[in-house]
C-alpha cells in the first residue's frame, strides 16, 4: 500500500481523490485517528475552522458592485483601511477553501478566474463601515484563480508524499505498525507543520538519548517577524539553536554544519540591497532537507517550514 500510494502521488495524471482513498486504507492499517481525520476532511470537506490547514487559506482581494442606485461601479475594491473590525478584515482578505478535494480538482480546471460571492449579511456588515455619499455595495465577491486551487492540490500531494517517505524510511511493514502516538507526531510534522505533537521522540533510528530541548529559552518567534531585519534575527536564532543541538549530540555535526551554512547564506541574502525570495527559500529548503531525518530536529524542521511561509509573505 505504501509503495502504491507513493507511485500514484508522483503520477500527475492520477486523481488526488483516488490517492486519498488509498491513504484512508493505510490510515486504517496504521490505526491512526489523526491521519484518518485529515484524509476524511480532504475528501469530504472541512467543517471546523480550527482544523482548516493553512494551505487551504488563499490570500485574495474582495471587490463588488459599488452603487447609489443610479450610478454603478463594477469590481470596486473594498477599502479595508476604513474597517476597524480586524476579524472582518481577515475574512475579506482571505478565502477559505472548505470543499472536498474532488470539488477542488474541478475548480482547478477552470480556464478563467472565479468570482465567489460573499453572503448578503457580510455585504450589509461591510456597508456599515464603508458606505458614503449614498453609495454602498450591492454585492461582494472574492477573486480567486484556478492556480490557487492547483496550489492546494500540490500542497496535499507534497505533504502526503512527505508522510509516506518518512514512514517508509523508518518502518518495516513486516513488523507491527508504530504506536499511534508516533504516527500522530509524524502527521503533525509532515502534514500540518505543527509542533504541538507532544514529546518528540519519533523514529529515532539510532536510539539516541540526548539532553536537548528545542528553544528552551523561548526566544524564537519566527511567525512574529514583520520585516527583513526581524526575520534575519530569527534565522540567526535558529542557527544558534542548531549549534546547541549539535553540541548536545542530538544532531550529527556534518548535517548541523551544512544546515547552519545554508541559514547563514539566507541571512546574507536578506541583507542584500534587493533580497531575492527564491534564493532565501532555496537556502531554507536545503537546511530543512538536511535535518528532516533526525528525530531530535523535528521542531527545528517545523520552524524552518514556518520560516518559509513567513518570508513568502514578507517578500511578495
Amino acid at each position: 500500500m505504501i509503495n502504491q500510494i507513493q507511485a500514484h502521488i508522483i503520477d500527475p495524471e492520477y486523481p488526488l481523490s483516488s490517492i486519498l482513498r488509498e491513504a484512508k486504507v493505510l490510515a486504517s492499517q496504521l490505526d491512526s485517528s489523526d491521519l484518518t481525520e485529515w484524509v476524511s476532511s480532504e475528501l469530504d470537506g472541512y467543517k471546523d475552522a480550527s482544523t482548516l490547514p493553512n494551505y487551504r487559506i488563499i490570500a485574495t482581494v474582495t471587490s463588488g458592485t459599488w452603487t447609489n442606485g443610479v450610478w454603478t461601479v463594477k469590481n470596486h475594491g473594498v477599502p479595508l483601511f476604513k474597517i476597524s473590525d480586524e476579524d472582518l478584515v481577515d475574512f475579506l482578505s482571505q478565502y477559505r477553501a472548505w470543499d472536498g478535494i474532488r470539488t477542488i480538482e474541478e475548480l482547478s480546471k477552470m480556464s478563467d478566474d472565479m468570482s465567489i460571492q460573499l453572503p448578503t449579511n457580510f455585504v450589509a456588515l461591510v456597508n456599515q463601515h464603508v458606505s458614503e455619499g449614498g453609495y454602498g455595495y450591492a454585492e461582494l465577491h472574492y477573486a480567486v484563480g484556478a492556480y490557487d486551487f492547483l496550489q492546494i492540490l500540490d500542497s496535499v500531494r507534497n505533504r502526503l508524499l512527505d508522510f509516506i517517505l518518512k514512514l517508509s524510511k523508518n518502518w518495516n511493514p513486516e513488523s507491527p505498525p508504530p504506536p499511534e502516538n508516533q504516527v500522530s507526531q509524524l502527521v503533525q510534522l509532515t502534514i500540518y507543520n505543527n509542533p504541538d505533537g507532544g514529546d518528540v521522540t519519533i523514529f529515532d533510528q539510532r536510539g539516541q538519548s540526548v539532553d536537548y530541548q528545542f528553544n528552551a529559552a523561548g526566544n524564537i518567534n519566527i511567525e512574529k517577524a514583520e520585516s527583513n531585519i526581524q526575520f534575519a534575527e530569527e534565522l540567526t536564532k535558529l542557527k544558534e539553536e542548531l549549534d546547541k543541538a549539535k553540541n548536545a549530540g542530538a544532531i550529527p555535526a556534518e548535517a548541523s554544519d551544512k544546515a547552519s551554512a545554508e541559514l547563514s547564506n539566507a541571512v546574507k541574502e536578506l541583507k542584500a540591497p534587493k533580497p531575492r525570495k527564491s534564493n532565501i527559500l532555496d537556502h531554507i529548503g536545503k537546511a530543512k532537507a538536511l535535518l528532516q531525518d533526525f528525530s531530535a530536529a523535528v521542531q527545528l524542521v517545523i520552524a524552518l517550514g514556518q520560516a518559509a511561509d513567513v518570508i513568502s509573505e514578507l517578500l511578495k
